[in-house]
């Protein structure tokens, strides 16, 4: 993770030193990225990304950090705790606490504000081909109707309809991408950059793309070398959605997730009367005064990160290795507004467990 320049060499230190291994992958998105670029996009980065920024930044800086990672974490019943215990420490005073953190998060997930980024050139060509304010024919042979430049930007966001809308248009369209691969290849890797979905279950994404062959980065060989100096390209339509939805910035699990219905009244009226409290109002209050902690020490905090870890794994197995995630219906892409969006559907699909970054 690069932490700075001296002269012309870069500085930087291995996430590992941190109890971090292969498999917390998806949880250190944008550690490869230059300080000042992850210093711009905060709420985006992985949620152990932000932890790591948080231990190490500077106190004058650091409280960008700290909200990101207590966002990305909140759910978590003693994150408050642990960002105030880990800040400035050494990594070998806390690996344990990171490791068993970062293992907590790959079952309940994070809130980590998830983005679409499109490539410059894609956003220009749209947005130039829609303010010439005809209808147009797609590369796709789709008739698109004409709309004013300003429709598309005011609907426009990165991350719900419009951005799914924009993504529409643009996949009516061929686009030359550099480098030596094949279109199915090129296909994915521009998805993926769009979406970030080298996070995903690529078995989910079969099920909402048009396209049935989803592959591993260790199937792509070297379809990412020499991308802009090799003199090749590919023509290609990016894989076009079948089923959307917004992009996560919440807990999908809803696992340590804490939801309170009301136990008890406070007066607004000043006659008198006599309150009778349920058996709900006891319950709140012991579930409550068990999970008080004044000034837990490190040991303390990695007992209960322990605790909290083996109450999900059983929970887990309780349910046959299976755990429903998603917060909203899947929406069809077919006639979508930019507004409004398209039908929602009831389809819940099944991952299988195929990754990008995992075995074949």
């Amino acid at each position: 993770m690069p932490i700075g320049r001296n002269g012309d060499s870069t500085q930087s230190f291995p996430v590992e030193k941190y109890g971090l291994n292969g498999s917390h992958h998806i949880l250190v998105e944008g550690c490869t990225y230059p300080p000042e670029k992850r210093s711009s996009m905060a709420q985006s980065v992985g949620p152990m990304t932000a932890m790591l920024c948080h231990i190490r930044t500077e106190e004058k800086y650091r409280k960008k950090w700290t909200d990101a990672a207590k966002r990305a974490m909140a759910h978590i019943p003693v994150i408050d705790e642990v960002l105030d215990m880990v800040k400035g420490r050494k990594a070998s005073e806390i690996r344990g606490i990171m490791s068993l953190l970062a293992d907590i998060l790959l079952i309940t997930t994070s809130r980590q504000a998830h983005r679409m980024f499109f490539p410059l050139s894609m956003f220009y060509s749209v947005i130039k081909m829609m303010g010439e304010g005809k209808d147009i024919t797609a590369d796709s042979g789709a008739k698109i109707p004409a709309m004013g430049v300003d429709t598309l930007l005011d609907s426009f966001n990165v991350s719900g309809n419009g951005g799914f809308y924009f993504y529409h248009l643009a996949s009516q369209f061929v686009w030359e991408i550099e480098g030596e691969m094949t279109e199915s290849m090129a296909r994915q890797i521009l998805f993926h950059s769009i979406f970030g979905t080298f996070k995903e279950d690529l078995s989910i994404l079969k099920q909402i793309t048009d396209l049935g062959t989803w592959n591993t980065r260790e199937e792509m060989g070297g379809s990412f070398k020499k991308m802009t100096t090799c003199g090749k390209s590919v023509q290609v339509f990016p894989v076009a959605l079948k089923y959307y939805s917004k992009l996560s910035s919440a807990n999908m699990s809803g696992l340590l997730s804490s939801s309170y219905s009301q136990v008890s009244s406070l007066p607004v009226f000043s006659g008198a009367r006599t309150q009778t409290f349920s058996d709900d109002f006891f319950e709140q209050l012991n579930k409550r005064s068990g999970t008080i902690s004044l000034s837990k020490t490190i040991p303390q905090l990695t007992s209960t990160l322990v605790e909290i870890l083996t109450e999900l794994k059983e929970k887990l197995a309780s349910q046959n290795k299976r755990l429903e995630l998603g917060t909203v219906k899947w929406r069809k892409i077919d006639g979508m507004d930019p507004v409004e969006g398209g039908e929602e559907i009831d389809t819940v699909f099944v991952g299988t467990g195929k990754f990008f970054l995992g075995r074949k």
